[in-house]
């Protein structure tokens, strides 16, 4: 993964995995490398703002705080963390510390169909489920699903509205029976 990471930077791409998903893959961390795997991750150099990781479901508040200090990004990937059972992501305590969050379907088996305000409203659901009602607004599930996935993706040029982005607009009709409350 060292070599992987030098590549990487060589040729100026990003580098991704999925990591922290599990008690599994803690336990196999703690066992093979003597310590969890955002620190094991930060041993290979696999940190910084062209790094993002999938899931993250299981980091622990220091491993948050190395996360939010060295720019890595994560896609939080719900659905997929519902149908395998890993858990809820504690992206209320990522983002407070800083960390770039965005929103990520992990694969069509995982998420039942990759579409996005699903994952966007699971998103925010599971994060009242674990840290009550105001844990997350609709507009921050939504700002999750694309700003932030721009920001994981230090893409500067698109995410939000604005003069000099490129323009992505998705309009959905919200006067049905389904949209009330929304």
């Amino acid at each position: 993964m060292r070599d992987a990471a030098i590549l990487a930077r060589d040729k100026g791409v990003m580098l991704h995995t999925h990591l922290v998903e599990n008690t599994k893959d803690i336990a196999y961390s703690m066992e093979r490398f003597g310590c969890r795997p955002g620190h094991y991750a930060e041993d290979l150099s696999w940190t910084g703002s062209d790094v993002w990781y999938a899931h993250c479901v299981k980091l622990d508040r220091q491993e948050i705080d190395l996360f939010a200090r060295l720019k890595i990004g994560v896609a939080y990937c719900p659905c997929s963390n519902c149908q395998l059972g890993s858990g809820i992501a504690p992206v209320w305590d990522m983002r407070d510390a800083g960390v770039r969050v965005g929103l990520g379907v992990d694969g069509l088996a995982l998420n039942d169909g990759a579409l996005l305000l699903g994952e966007a409203r699971k998103a925010m659901l599971l994060q009242r489920v674990s840290n009550g009602v105001d844990a997350m607004s609709s507009r921050e599930a939504l700002e999750i699903a694309t700003r932030g996935g721009a920001e994981v993706m230090v893409c500067d040029d698109c995410g939000l509205i604005a003069v000099g982005k490129r323009p992505d607009i998705a309009i959905w009709d919200v006067s049905g029976i389904q949209s009330v409350g929304s």
